[in-house]
């Protein structure tokens, strides 16, 4: 059985000067989260639009877009989830360049306006010696090379270690989009009781893909049962490792007739789907907080997407550089039917955007290995595009 994650693909070096010289950036960058490792984002270098010309130090601009062919696309909540992958990717790479000296802007544009989009990061011709922070930069690059997705069970009796407000933060520098639409709002529940109340509704309702033929064939795509070791180089795809801790090699394969989606239409898919639940449950009350994230509804959900996603990347990354981790429990916002009795448990008025359980890994925290593709695979220059190249927008 072959999975979308071993596809291949074909990358031209990268040749363009400013992608050439931000390169190990764009790299870091790419460390972001998303929604099944799906990296939905693309970075072409276009023309500086005359009306940015004569204000500032701009001389070069970058789009950052939503790649059609890597958006997730089972369910429609899943657009609003790409679109928070690429803020958080956009919020990343803005504080990368700032803080490697390039003067940056980033602008959010009207879809409808006929420009690139959903954004622009404005640049300066080179970076400035005088305006680097090398700490900063140094803080932030450990960030993202610790910073990974921790499945495993949390110590319940270690609080957090980091502020929901995220001000120190090592992502220092926002987008500068929050002076438009609604505000963002973090909360969190440490009481035992909300919490075991949080665990029961996912221990029902959290092996909901399993058993939605649609979006589990799509989550499956995205399973690697090939070992870590076997591909230790691998660029895309969630290592099945990842959920289930080390395996051998029959075990990997097992797992991958256990859960393909024609198996798990038949009797064997009960057995699975109940022992995903109770896993669910006891993940959830070994952690000593839940973390979520809501907003009222946006006109533009583009925009409510960009700054969730800038939001949550800097909350992530606040946690990581406290010795913490975060585990999305994004299953419940996926399909509308249980966001609906999600936001009813947390007594939320707002249309909640996400989800997690916060806290210290039993197992010590060290550097990650990520899979993520190069920036020769998601970057193109001004040689790779036409005049009449398409937008795509979210």
């Amino acid at each position: 059985m072959k999975n979308a994650s071993a596809r291949f693909e074909l990358e031209a070096p990268v040749s363009d000067p400013l992608l050439l010289e931000i390169e190990p950036l764009l790299a870091l960058a790419a460390r972001a989260p998303s929604s099944h490792n799906s990296q939905p984002w693309r970075v072409r270098r276009v023309a500086l639009p005359q009306r940015w010309a004569a204000t500032g130090p701009w001389t070069q601009a970058l789009s950052l877009e939503l790649d059609p062919a890597r958006c997730l696309r089972a369910l429609p909540s899943l657009q609003r989830e790409m679109l928070i992958s690429l803020g958080g990717f956009a919020a990343i790479l803005l504080n990368l360049l700032r803080l490697s000296g390039w003067p940056v802007k980033a602008v959010h544009l009207d879809p409808d306006g006929g420009a690139e989009g959903p954004l622009l990061l404005l640049l300066g011709a080179h970076a400035l010696a005088e305006r680097a922070d090398p700490a900063g930069l140094a803080r932030l690059s450990r960030a993202l090379r610790l910073r990974h997705t921790e499945r495993g069970p949390y110590l319940p009796h270690q609080g957090l270690r980091f502020h929901l407000e995220a001000g120190d933060s090592p992502l220092p520098h926002t987008l500068e989009l929050d002076s438009q639409g609604p505000s963002l709002c973090w909360q969190a529940l440490y009481a035992p009781p909300a919490r075991a109340e949080l665990a029961g509704f996912y221990a029902r309702h959290g092996a909901r893909d399993l058993t939605h033929p649609k979006a589990w064939a799509e989550t499956y795509a995205h399973l690697s049962f090939a070992g870590e070791r076997a591909q230790p180089q691998a660029s895309q795809g969630i290592a099945i490792e990842r959920l289930f801790g080390p395996l051998p090699a029959w075990r990997r394969r097992l797992l991958q007739l256990l859960l393909h989606p024609l198996c798990l239409r038949g009797p064997g898919g009960w057995a699975v789907t109940a022992q995903a639940g109770r896993q669910l449950h006891a993940l959830i009350m070994s952690s000593p907080a839940l973390l979520y994230l809501s907003a009222a509804r946006a006109a533009d959900p583009a925009l409510e997407g960009l700054r969730a996603g800038e939001s949550i990347a800097r909350l992530w990354l606040a946690a990581t550089d406290a010795g913490q981790a975060l585990h999305p429990l994004s299953v419940a916002l996926q399909h509308e039917d249980l966001a609906q009795g999600l936001a009813g448990l947390l007594g939320c008025r707002d249309r909640v955007l996400f989800i997690a359980r916060a806290g210290t890994p039993q197992q010590p925290m060290c550097q990650a290995h990520h899979r993520r593709r190069a920036p020769a695979a998601f970057c193109s220059s001004f040689a790779a595009l036409s005049s009449s190249t398409a937008v795509s927008r979210p």
